[in-house]
Order: C-alpha cells, then structure tokens, then sequence
C-alpha cells in the first residue's frame, strides 16, 4: 500500500511534489490503489458483516450525497459498493488524500457534477494555510519553512492541508449535495456543522444549534443515536460468529468513536462517556477510543477512571505488542499528572 512520503511545496507553484508508485504516476494509480485495497479488506469482514456494513455506509444516504469516507474500510469498500450499484448516487471522496493532485484529477474524472479546486484556486488553499502557519494563527510542527522553501512532513500536516481542501470542496458544492462524514482524522472546522447520522455523521451547510440553545432537539439526537448504537452492538452479541469478526468490530468502533467526539466537542460529558464506552465495548483493542474516553476523563479531572481506562486497554493486547509500552507510557503520565494536580493537605 501507499505511504505518505515526505511532501514537499515549491515556493513558486505551492504544488505538491509526492512520489507516488515507480510505474503509474498520474491519476490512474488511485484505482489500482482501491482495487489492492479492496481484495485486502473482502478477507477481512464476515460476509454477513459486510452485508450490514454496506447498508450503514451508504443505505440511508440522500441521492446526490456526497461523502467524506476517511478509513481504510469507508474508502475502499465504499467504493465497491458504489461500483456494484448500476445506479450508485452518492459520491464518495476521501478527504486523506486530497493533498495529492493526481487524486483531484482522478475526482474530477470520475465526479463530473462535483467542483473541484482548480490549480489556482488549491493553490491559494495552501498559502492560506502557510501563512497561518508562518503567522502563528495555526500551530503545525509538520510544517517548516527554510530560505523560502516550505516542506510538509508527517501525516499530520498533509492532513491538515487536506483539510483546507475537504473545506473547500464543502462550501463549493454544498448548495447542490448533502455532505456527510466516515472519520478518520478529526477536522476541527467540520465540528459546528456535524450531528449524528445512523453509523456516519452529517456535515450540515450552516452551523447546527447547539444543545443550550435547542435542549429538546438534542434530547432526541441523543434518543435515537444511543437507539441507533444499541441496535449495532446486539446484532454483534447475538451472533458469535459476527462477534468474532474482530475487523468489522474494530471498523464500528471507529465510527463509534467519532461520533462520540461530537457530544464531548458539545459539552454533552454523559453521552460522550456512554458513547466511548460503547465504542470500547466493541472494539476493546482500538486504542483510539481508549485514549479519547481517558482524556476525556483527564479534562474533567477523573484521573482514576482516566488511568482505569488505560490499563483495561493494556490487558486487551496480546503479549509482546508494542502498543502496551506506548499505554504504560501514558499510564504513567497520566498518574504523574494526578500527582501534580492533587490538592493539597
């Protein structure tokens, strides 16, 4: 699979200069990346799993929606599921690759009725976002600028570029197709306009009341989505075959996840707490929801059940796996934190 190299932005054109594969290098490298993917990912998923995981990707979506898939599985096998309708209406880009201009072409390719940044319009995508780098209204360690030249290392900045562009693409088109999201980064402008939506969060076009200002319509957010959830983890529990399809549990949990970074980003502590709990539940090795539901805990000052979280996660690794030292690490962390921060006698 492809790697995210060193990026690096000429300070003439600010394009993207990324090796991509020795053989193919323009637009045609992104359709044998998915079909590599997809075969990798089809051995992964119970079938009956992947049957429910088409039908909570795409199954509720509007016609002309388009959606932002981020993970592996969101991507790829959202692409083959769209490839296998004759009448697949909902258009599917990933915002982790956007930063690739061999990827816009290959979009505005295959999506005609979707607007893409031209080179010009990218272009002033990414000095805005130097600028606010250079300026210091924007905090990215990725990004360096030396004699004038500007490289982008690491997956964090070439995200964050990438995020400039998903933005772009989202105030372009949103006039004429519902945008919805399958996590993989966070995107912090995305937050004032997400709400829950099944398995996938919506991307509305104006920023969405927040819960002082509608209590009742956040009472039934909440309703519907934990319902929603509910309905996700029997269907695992009841079935020990699908239970044990750790992939597809993994993949769930990640969506879980994101959701539940809605409700903290809300202020809503309970439904964010339920929510990562319900995420670890189906995927206690997914370090991610882990490491969130502890934070969490640690900004509200519950170091113990912050610490807690952690080490079930430890236990959850097999022996050997790297990952554990990485968790004590910031078990330890976490208790010198405490430490710091306990009151006094």
């Amino acid at each position: 699979p492809l790697r995210h190299p060193c990026h690096t932005l000429t300070p003439h054109s600010w394009r993207i200069i990324k090796p991509v594969d020795p053989v193919i290098r323009n637009e045609l490298w992104h359709p044998v990346h998915e079909v590599y993917w997809v075969f990798l990912l089809l051995r992964e998923f119970h079938p009956t799993n992947l049957a429910h995981y088409r039908e909570d990707l795409l199954g509720q979506l509007p016609p002309r929606s388009v959606l932002f898939a981020g993970t592996d599985p969101g991507r790829f096998l959202g692409t083959l599921f769209l490839e296998a309708q004759t009448n697949a209406n909902v258009i599917l880009i990933t915002q982790n690759v956007l930063a690739d201009t061999t990827y816009e072409d290959y979009i505005r390719d295959t999506q005609p009725s979707v607007r893409m940044p031209s080179v010009d319009e990218a272009n002033a995508a990414f000095r805005q976002y130097i600028d606010d780098v250079r300026s210091g209204r924007v905090h990215d360690e990725d990004v360096t600028v030396e004699n004038g030249r500007v490289s982008v290392e690491g997956v964090k900045g070439v995200m964050n570029i990438g995020s400039q562009l998903a933005r772009w693409i989202f105030e372009h088109n949103n006039d004429k197709h519902d945008f919805f999201v399958e996590e993989s980064y966070v995107l912090p402008w995305m937050y004032p306009n997400l709400s829950p939506y099944g398995a996938l969060m919506r991307l509305d076009k104006h920023p969405v009341s927040g819960p002082q200002d509608d209590p009742a319509k956040w009472q039934r957010i909440i309703q519907n989505d934990f319902a929603f959830w509910d309905k996700i983890t029997s269907r695992f529990r009841e079935r020990p075959e699908l239970w044990a399809d750790d992939f597809a549990r993994n993949t769930y949990c990640k969506m879980r996840c994101a959701v539940a970074g809605i409700y903290e980003y809300r202020g809503l502590v309970n439904a964010a707490e339920k929510a990562y709990q319900q995420a670890i539940a189906l995927g206690s090795a997914n370090p991610e929801a882990s490491f969130r539901l502890a934070n969490l805990y640690m900004r509200l000052n519950r170091p113990g059940q912050a610490i807690q979280t952690l080490r079930q996660l430890e236990k959850s690794f097999p022996a050997g796996d790297p990952r554990i030292e990485l968790t004590r690490d910031a078990i330890k962390q976490f208790e010198s934190a405490s430490r710091t921060n306990a009151p006094a006698k």
